[in-house]
């Protein structure tokens, strides 16, 4: 019993710590934006694309056929979209991150990943750049970088899935 405890503060203070950083994030971005430095922003108002669309990239419907799954509407949460199952299974929700970038971020987390080791499989075909991250498929078009994944218990979908997804939405931005 007292394991489980000290398990439970662990993740919370987890928690806790990874909320405030993304919450400092978040605020130096506001602080910059307001400023007139964040060229991310600026870009991203150039291109005509933004958060607010994030979820019109893909319908249920798209994402249901492919991963031969029953979806409900997808939630926007600021930066994110989320399309969850609507059925019991061991997938349980299919998400695209949205963050603006000029390429640097997006080549900077490529290079430390594989720095750190992890499995880094470049894409061809998708976007101005896309890799595989492990399961996180990340895809670069013009200002725009989407992530992409997948969570569940069990077999996840297959790359080949994952690239469809991806180029259908890719191709939707300006």
């Amino acid at each position: 019993m007292g394991h489980f405890r000290i398990g439970r503060v662990f993740i919370s203070v987890l928690w806790l710590a990874v909320f405030s950083f993304l919450l400092g994030c978040q605020t130096i971005e506001t602080r910059e934006a307001a400023q007139g430095g964040d060229k991310g922003l600026e870009a991203s108002a150039q291109s005509g694309f933004s958060e607010e669309n994030l979820c019109s990239l893909l319908t249920k419907q798209e994402v249901g056929a492919l991963l031969k799954k029953k979806m409900a509407d997808p939630e926007l949460s600021g930066d994110d979209c989320t399309y969850r199952v609507a059925q019991p299974s061991s997938l349980t929700e299919f998400r695209i991150q949205m963050s603006t970038d000029d390429g640097s971020g997006f080549n900077f987390n490529r290079q430390s990943g594989k720095d750190e080791g992890r499995k880094i499989k470049e894409v061809k075909g998708l976007g101005d750049a896309a890799y595989f991250d492990d399961s996180y498929l990340h895809v670069l078009k013009g200002n725009v970088w989407l992530i992409f994944m997948t969570t569940g218990t069990g077999q996840l979908p297959s790359e080949k899935v994952m690239k469809a997804l991806a180029k259908k939405a890719a191709d939707r931005l300006p």
